[in-house]
């Protein structure tokens, strides 16, 4: 799980941004997760949202419908 204390779920708390060349423009990430999130965008795999769980649920990234082949391939 992540190091998040008192992130309420739906938070931008402790989040960074970053760009998202798929989507041509920045996003917010939690940043307990933004590695994992950068190494997917690096590779080709389009996200469209994340959540590190915040302590309170399962962590998730979200991947495009079209990058989960390539997603799983890796």
């Amino acid at each position: 799980m992540c190091n998040c204390k008192n992130v309420e779920l739906g938070s931008f708390d402790k989040q960074i941004e970053i760009y998202h060349q798929a989507l041509g423009r920045k996003i917010w990430v939690d940043t307990c997760i933004a590695e994992e999130v950068i190494e997917l965008l690096s590779n080709g795999v389009k996200t469209t949202g994340s959540c590190c769980g915040h302590n309170k649920t399962i962590p998730s990234i979200v991947v495009a419908p079209e990058s989960i082949p390539l997603m799983e391939a890796m």
